[in-house]
């Protein structure tokens, strides 16, 4: 038996080969008319118009793409430049990010729109490279390269003295006077370190 697939015979009339093919689409996404490629190909015999397993996952991927350029979300290529700038593993972007084991290699090749968070996540990782690590050190995953860095819990008595003490040195009636302040960012490092331990 002849395989149809290594021929390219066409499914339609079993006579013709197929001929691949790309035309632009036009679309309308949130109001606005658009156009992405569409790959299919065309029977040389019966002009049949077909689509494959390979054309329709491509045809899936650009219109993916349209709709995340409309919607300004990071596309595959710079998800995969923001892994491969920290020289992260797909699974360990998934570990730091979230979104499962292989959730990076679907945002990578367009397969899936992250959802809100993650394109949250991403957007403010890219515009601030050092999110990475503070998300790594949230928790307690080492990146390549570097050492884990585990800030010790700081009781919150201890760093509200060192604000006292330092606000002493400056001014003591500036201290006074911004008594409320220095409470409140002691109660926030605390928060923070909290976290980090």
């Amino acid at each position: 038996m002849v395989n149809k697939k290594l021929l390219h015979i066409c499914d339609a009339c079993c006579e013709g080969q197929l001929h691949p093919k790309t035309s632009m689409k036009t679309t309308e996404y949130r109001g606005i008319q658009s156009e992405y490629i569409l790959y299919y190909s065309v029977c040389d015999v019966c002009k049949a118009e077909l689509a494959d397993g390979s054309d329709m996952l491509k045809n899936k991927r650009e219109f993916i793409r349209l709709k995340k350029k409309i919607d300004d979300i990071p596309m595959g290529s710079e998800v995969l430049a923001l892994r491969k700038k920290h020289n992260l593993t797909q699974s360990l972007a998934a570990k730091i990010f979230g979104g499962g084991p292989v959730a990076f290699s679907k945002y990578e090749n367009d397969d899936l729109i992250p959802d809100e968070s993650m394109v949250s996540l991403l957007k403010l990782a890219i515009s601030c490279p050092d999110t990475i690590q503070s998300l790594a050190q949230i928790k307690m995953i080492t990146l390549p390269g570097q050492e884990l860095i585990i800030k010790p819990k700081m009781n919150k008595a201890k760093k509200t003295n060192e604000l006292w003490m330092d606000a002493a040195k400056l001014d003591f009636s500036l201290a006074i006077e911004n008594f409320d302040t220095i409470n409140k960012e002691a109660l926030c490092l605390e928060d923070v370190y909290s976290i980090a331990a």
